[in-house]
């Protein structure tokens, strides 16, 4: 009886966490009412509320038995979802008032739940906004609301078109919120913040997420007339010569918020993203914010010159700001379900309108942007990863030899990973390789570091090893790196590296 009711506490803590609360509103996802009877949202109904719904056509039958309990019966969640206006295809909401604990019912067999949005916002009268399901919207050309919200259960394309403007000037601000969050002190990441005079130049929004919201500002202009589509799926492909943004699935930017969360976003396959033009060189500021570790870095790399950027302990009250020259950029990342990353990049330049000059001044600003940073991530790297130099999988905190299984980065102790060919973690075939240990190729590059034990390559970086194992330094290189690691250019590198350690 005891062990059922610590089962029972334990669903509770963990569907009060699972949601993301604003301060006017919650969304909920379809993890919030796996395994749980009921749900209660307290307090954003005690006057009024209006809730919003999404699904999925696979969802929809679990949706059916998912229950909103009202002052007299209930209504499902599906039944919500499908409220639609037919003459604006606005989405319609049930309003529900002077309910201080709202209770939402889970009669599915093992309270089973599928892809679904739930978005619950308290006075939303209050708002002057138009809220719109992805899938199927076609809004016509018409005068612009002040805040519109497109939601849906599915990652979809938010495109807004080119129009002219008659001489008036227009802002357009975009954050992965409701319509009631758009101005949160900084809580909340603007992802998309834009001034334009005529024409305005469209865009296309790729959300990986389930709710965007735009806000306008006409600076007391004539308010603009627009179409908006969207099409639900993403590409992972943006064009670098618009503003934009690209970022991990269900990450919103918002401080101190777990992201959504969605069986239909991927966490197990290699994230691949591309940032295209068409022949152009671009002048970039991407911002780059990250919780990945050392292990799991982010790689941004430019194809054509094959530098890379390895991106890694990027906060994002501190996120890094890359300054590039592109005219295409590759995103690598191998997801956790616990990590993230959001880059966004505004204003981009044609890089032959940039003189030489103001290329200098930008790049020696950048270069002494980066030192400072590169000094913070360094000590923050070091400290992260000897906090994981337990093994995995007998959980020896402090094993005497550890072993990196080369085919998936994987840290494990000597005896655990003795005469495998697979990860004891992962169990994908791999070679081991003993950490702090000269490799083959780089005995020569090894010799005489006294400060390191070891020097080792992996995605075309170089990791410095001291005794214990704790690597020191990541060099970025600026070409690939060749089979025989005793090139000149890589010899000079690390020299360099040895003479500032020892400066430090």
């Amino acid at each position: 009886m005891i062990g059922r009711v610590l089962v029972g506490c334990l669903l509770l803590i963990a569907a009060a966490e699972a949601r993301v609360d604003f301060e006017h509103s919650s969304i909920l996802d379809e993890y919030d009412f796996q395994g749980q009877a009921s749900v209660t949202i307290n307090d954003l109904c005690a006057s009024t509320c209006r809730i919003y719904a999404s699904i999925t056509p696979e969802s929809k039958k679990l949706a059916g038995n998912i229950l909103i309990q009202q002052q007299k019966g209930f209504i499902s969640v599906a039944d919500v979802a499908a409220r639609v206006d037919p003459a604006t295809g606005q989405k319609l909401y049930l309003e529900m008032s002077n309910t201080r604990t709202l209770t939402v019912a889970n009669t599915n067999a093992q309270n089973a739940a599928g892809p679904l949005v739930l978005y619950i916002v308290r006075d939303a009268e209050t708002y002057n906004e138009e809220i719109y399901e992805a899938e199927g919207l076609n809004r016509t050309h018409r005068t612009l609301p002040a805040i519109m919200t497109v939601m849906s259960a599915k990652p979809f394309t938010l495109t807004q078109p080119k129009y002219a403007m008659s001489g008036a000037k227009q802002t357009a601000s975009v954050t992965m919120t409701g319509f009631d969050a758009t101005n949160t002190g900084g809580v909340c990441k603007t992802f998309y913040h834009e001034t334009f005079t005529s024409p305005f130049p469209g865009y296309t929004f790729e959300v990986n997420g389930p709710i965007i919201t735009v806000a306008w500002d006409n600076h007391g202009g004539k308010v603009p007339q627009s179409e908006m589509v969207a099409t639900l799926g993403i590409s992972n492909i943006q064009q670098v010569a618009a503003s934009g943004w690209i970022g991990s699935p269900g990450y919103h930017g918002c401080l101190d918020k777990q992201p959504y969360r969605s069986s239909l976003y991927d966490f197990h396959s290699d994230f691949h993203a591309d940032i295209i033009s068409k022949d152009e060189l671009y002048i970039i500021y991407m911002t780059i914010e990250t919780n990945a570790n050392l292990l799991h870095q982010v790689h941004f790399t430019d194809p054509t010159t094959f530098i890379k950027y390895p991106i890694s302990n990027s906060p994002a009250d501190n996120p890094i700001t890359l300054y590039m020259r592109i005219d295409d950029l590759a995103i690598d990342w191998k997801p956790t379900p616990d990590t993230f990353f959001l880059g966004r990049w505004n204003s981009p330049m044609p890089a032959a309108t940039i003189s030489h000059d103001a290329r200098r001044a930008i790049f020696v600003q950048r270069m002494a942007y980066f030192r400072k940073n590169n000094e913070r991530r360094e000590l923050i790297d070091v400290k992260q990863l000897r906090s994981v130099r337990a093994c995995g999988v007998c959980r020896e905190a402090d094993p005497a030899q550890r072993v990196w299984a080369t085919a998936c980065d994987h840290a494990v102790c000597r005896d655990c990973a003795y005469g495998k060919d697979v990860c004891p973690l992962c169990e994908k075939p791999t070679a081991f390789m003993r950490l702090g240990a000269h490799l083959p190729v780089a005995d020569t590059l090894c010799a005489g570091l006294a400060a390191f034990s070891c020097i080792y390559v992996r995605d075309h970086a170089w990791f410095a090893l001291s005794a214990d194992d704790s690597p020191l330094h990541a060099a970025m290189v600026a070409s690939p790196i060749s089979d025989d690691p005793r090139r000149p250019g890589l010899v000079r590198r690390i020299a360099q590296f040895r003479q500032r350690n020892e400066e430090k």
